[in-house]
């Protein structure tokens, strides 16, 4: 497991976002509302389709990976499989999650598995899209420790047509769990305040190219999967510059006895019917949740 720096002050949440124009910002501070534990509740479930990387029908599988567990996953692994070496191109993101119990009022949740994983700044997936497909790149997994946190290095999210700006995750229990790619106890998706992604993208247009012009379509309230609300799925910045790199945190409160229907997101790991295979080599799908 690795050793994450211990976080004293309470978490906050943003509760909501603004017009999409660029921010005469060199910084950001911390914003928010206050997370109490008479607050604790479950974050909403979301579909984990269609480039999870654990449970699609051509037997992808990022979590039987040599290395999967790492704290910084900018860069690819080195496989047989997927001998791709590239390091995605970005804003810097520090990435910190608090994995709280909601059913014993938002304690923390030590020993949890936390799975994460995001497009590129171009929009594009590792392991699926064919400019990306032998890379491994912005997956990883992390082991919350005593007081919940786990922590990703990686890059600023693209925003990518029909969807607002996220980050896919999964919730194990625990590590074997994991591995072993059973019982997921949450599957999710949080979501960046759009002033945020719009001053990241404007910014740094050669790193986002279709940044803006996609996020200025597809702003967080209008989003197909974050629209019926997103109180709980929105990430808070904590400092940082759009060009030097940005600290995010975000709660994610989860009962650790549920079990999620993974045929909403994929076939379970044995398999399923009414998953459709990945789009053909160089295609797109129109929508990608």
């Amino acid at each position: 497991m690795f050793e994450f720096k211990r976080l004293s002050r309470r978490h906050f949440l943003l509760g909501g976002s603004a017009g999409l124009v660029l921010l005469p910002l060199s910084g950001f501070a911390r914003t928010g509302k206050f997370l109490s534990t008479a607050q604790c509740s479950v974050i909403p479930s979301e579909t984990d389709g269609p480039y999870p990387a654990h449970s699609d029908e051509r037997g992808v599988n990022y979590l039987s990976q040599p290395g999967a567990v790492r704290r910084d996953i900018r860069g690819s692994l080195i496989s047989s499989q997927y001998p791709g070496l590239a390091v995605a191109v970005g804003v810097p993101l520090t990435m910190r999650m608090r994995i709280v119990d909601a059913t014993k009022g938002c304690s923390p949740l030590e020993g949890a598995a936390v799975y994460v994983w995001h497009c590129d700044g171009r929009g594009d997936y590792s392991m699926y899209n064919e400019a990306v497909k032998t890379e491994t790149y912005l997956r990883g997994v992390q082991i919350a420790d005593q007081d919940g946190w786990v922590e990703f290095e990686t890059i600023y999210p693209g925003c990518y047509e029909s969807r607002a700006v996220h980050i896919h995750f999964d919730v194990f229990k625990d590590a074997k769990l994991a591995v072993d790619n059973k019982s997921i106890a949450k599957i999710s998706q949080f979501a960046f305040p759009d002033e945020v992604s719009a001053e990241v993208y404007g910014r740094n247009k050669e790193q986002y190219p279709n940044g803006l012009e996609n996020l200025n379509q597809n702003p967080l309230n209008e989003d197909s999967i974050f629209a019926d609300g997103y109180d709980l799925q929105v990430a808070s910045i904590r400092s940082g510059t759009a060009t030097a790199g940005l600290v995010a945190e975000i709660s994610v409160a989860v009962d650790p006895t549920n079990v999620e229907d993974v045929s909403s997101g994929g076939p379970p790991p044995g398999g399923g019917p009414g998953w459709p295979l990945p789009p053909p080599p160089g295609a797109r799908p129109p929508r990608r949740p």
